[in-house]
């Protein structure tokens, strides 16, 4: 015998697709908020790295050193950048 009926959650109408949500403008119909991005700064301020928490290079159970406080302060200076 062949299946009767929907899945249980699958009955009625289909979703729209994001496209068409996209195309129609407003999908949400809420009322949308108007960004002046004359006001915003065009340059981004950075501010000064953070030292690295203790944790990040605390001893192991095997006694080596966490290496993560060099590859946090690799990443800091990559974002820098």
């Amino acid at each position: 015998m062949g299946l009767r009926g929907p899945h249980p959650g699958t009955g009625g109408r289909p979703r729209k697709s994001l496209a068409e949500k996209v195309t129609e403008g407003n999908p949400g119909k809420r009322k949308l908020k108007v960004l002046d991005f004359e006001k915003i700064a065009t340059e981004p301020e950075g501010v000064e790295m953070p030292p690295p928490k203790e944790f990040l290079s605390a001893a192991q159970r095997d006694g080596s050193t966490l290496s993560a406080s060099e590859l946090y302060k690799e990443a800091w200076k990559w974002l820098e950048r």
